[in-house]
């Protein structure tokens, strides 16, 4: 009975040490897109820019998304979101870009967390000038 019992206590503290490592393994992660462009057409009413975009972030699991920080690099890119700091698994947010219309050049959205390859990034742009209808130069 005792060698029973010392078997037993063996295998739940082993289930529990494997169920320990399991729940720091760190999230899978997908930002979707992974590019915004801001650009202006020449319309019959003028030039009409386009000033907001949207990205979703998807936590794709296996645990629960930590988010510490998300950011632009230029000042004529802001954002705001709806993530919070914890995104459970299977979960999704969105992040909304504006683009100011004061400034033109690259820049990037940052989104800092503990999932796999943080920070993960979006590439943002600005295109200089207005397209001709069509959207091509």
């Amino acid at each position: 009975m005792k060698t029973l019992t010392l078997f037993s206590l063996f295998a739940i503290a082993s289930a529990l040490l494997t169920v320990a490592q399991d729940s720091g393994t760190a999230p899978t992660v997908d930002l979707d897109p992974t590019e915004l462009t801001f650009d202006c057409i020449n319309t019959a009413t003028g030039c009409q820019c386009s000033h907001a975009g949207t990205v979703t972030l998807t936590n794709l699991g296996p645990t629960a998304l930590r988010i510490s920080r998300i950011s632009t690099s230029r000042s004529f890119f802001s954002q705001s979101n709806s993530c919070g700091h914890t995104l459970d698994k299977g979960r999704s947010c969105s992040i909304q870009v504006v683009w100011n219309k004061v400034g033109v050049g690259p820049g990037e959205l940052s989104v800092f967390d503990n999932g796999v390859d943080s920070p993960r990034k979006v590439s943002l742009d600005v295109y200089e000038g207005c397209k001709p209808p069509g959207g091509s130069n």
